[in-house]
This record gives C-alpha cells, sequence and structure tokens, in this order.
C-alpha cells in the first residue's frame, strides 16, 4: 500500500465525513448531551485505535531499555538486517511508523498485503494489526527498501508473534505471492499454508464472496507471480 501523510485524514475520508465539531449557536440540553456522548465515543475510539503523540512518546519511555530487548531475539537470521523500536503510529494493515533511535521510520509489512482502506475490510485490517503493535515494542528484520524509503521487512512484537503472519492467520491479508521470492524458503511456506487456511475457513475477508485482491484494486490487474526458481533472495530461497 502506499503511504499517506495523514493517518486521521484518511480515517475520516474513508468514512465519508469530517471530523466532528458541534454545531455554532446555543444547544438545548437534549443536543448538548447527544454531542458530549458522540464526543466522548469518538474521543474512546481514538485512544483506543490510534491515540495521541503523548501515548506514543509514553510508550516510547516505557519500553527504552527494557521490553525493546527482549523483542531483539525475535526472527534473527531472518533477513540481512533488524532495528527494534516502539510502534507510534498505524497507516493501514500492512504499514506502520515506528521510532528508532529517535527518529521515525516507516516499514511496510513483508510478504502480505492488506486491503486498501476504502476496501471492505480496508479499516479492520488497521485495527487488527494496530491491536498487536501499536505503541508496543517491535523488531524489524528487513533485507531492502521500497521506492517511498520504507523498510521492507517482517515485524515482530515482544512475544514473537510475526504481524504479516498473524494478518494472514486472522484473514486480514493475502499472501503476497508477486514478491515470494523475497521471503525465506521456511516463512513462505508458513505464510502460503496459513493464507490457505484461512481462505477455506472463511476467515475475515474470506467471509465475503469473490474478494478483490488490492493489487487489482490499486492497478486493475494482477501481476507476474515468480516460480521457485526466481526465489533467489533470503538466507534460505
Amino acid at each position: 500500500m502506499k503511504p499517506s501523510p495523514d493517518i486521521f485524514s484518511d480515517f475520516y475520508r474513508d468514512q465519508g465525513r469530517s471530523p466532528i465539531r458541534p454545531p455554532h449557536g446555543h444547544l438545548s440540553r437534549r443536543l448538548a448531551g447527544r454531542w458530549s456522548s458522540a464526543i466522548c465515543t469518538v474521543g474512546l475510539l481514538w485512544q483506543v485505535g490510534y491515540p495521541p503523540d503523548t501515548s506514543a512518546k509514553e510508550a516510547v519511555g516505557r519500553y527504552k531499555n527494557t521490553a525493546i530487548a527482549t523483542a531483539s531475539g525475535c526472527g534473527a537470521g531472518d533477513e540481512l538486517h533488524q532495528v527494534t523500536g516502539v510502534v507510534v503510529s498505524v497507516h493501514d494493515g500492512d504499514s506502520v511508523t515506528i521510532t528508532q533511535q529517535a527518529k521515525r521510520v516507516s516499514v511496510r509489512l513483508k510478504g502480505i498485503d492488506a486491503p486498501e482502506l476504502p476496501q471492505p475490510f480496508g479499516l479492520e485490517a488497521r485495527q487488527t494489526v494496530a491491536g498487536i503493535v501499536l505503541n508496543r515494542p517491535v523488531t524489524v528484520s528487513y533485507s531492502k527498501t521500497d521506492q517511498y524509503g520504507r523498510l521492507i521487512g517482517r515485524v515482530y512484537t515482544a512475544e514473537c508473534i510475526d504481524a504479516s503472519l498473524h494478518q494472514i492467520t486472522v484473514g486480514m491479508a493475502w499472501f503476497y505471492s508477486a514478491f515470494q521470492g523475497e521471503l525465506p524458503k521456511n516463512i513462505r511456506a508458513q505464510v502460503k499454508t496459513s493464507h490457505e487456511k484461512a481462505r477455506r475457513a472463511g476467515v475475515g475477508l474470506w467471509a465475503q464472496k469473490d474478494s478483490e485482491p488490492p493489487w487489482v484494486y490499486r492497478n486493475g490487474k494482477s501481476p507476474a507471480v515468480p516460480t521457485c526458481a526466481d526465489c533467489t533472495t533470503g538466507p534460505e530461497a
């Protein structure tokens, strides 16, 4: 998925509305109560799913010298490089931003393609990955960056949960077969198997008929899929 400069603008645009603002003039007690409830509800959802910067800063401080060290052993040897940090924002179901040495680094989850935000299950996919990584320490194993400067990598939680595999297992992403050659052989097999299990079980987005892959949604066609002979990257490929 392509990165977006403003996650909150994306969210409201996807819902077909603007951020809630109270009307001008005097309000009756009844109307004021409704607005108060609505604002409280929105505030709660914002805090749970996409907290303000203060929450992210607190999380960075909380995990600076503790849990990040725990996460650093996950995914060792999968890719050429590893970095650790705290996830401070989630753009969509396969893109997150971490803080790494006081810098913000964008990361594209490797091996999967989640629904675009306007697509069915696009918002659900974002919320699902946020539920396991947002404001938490992660390790990113990666070998390259893309044209947007994002790290293309495997994101592991402190409990060694692979975010890409998690999204596939719960039916919130497709196995990105066009780039299967970039995955280590053992991980490629695991992701493909989990993809098929979720599809057959009708989990998540697979509950709907004729789900449109995000690459078709973006480009109108499917890219070529490399054969095993083309799988030349990764330590075990």
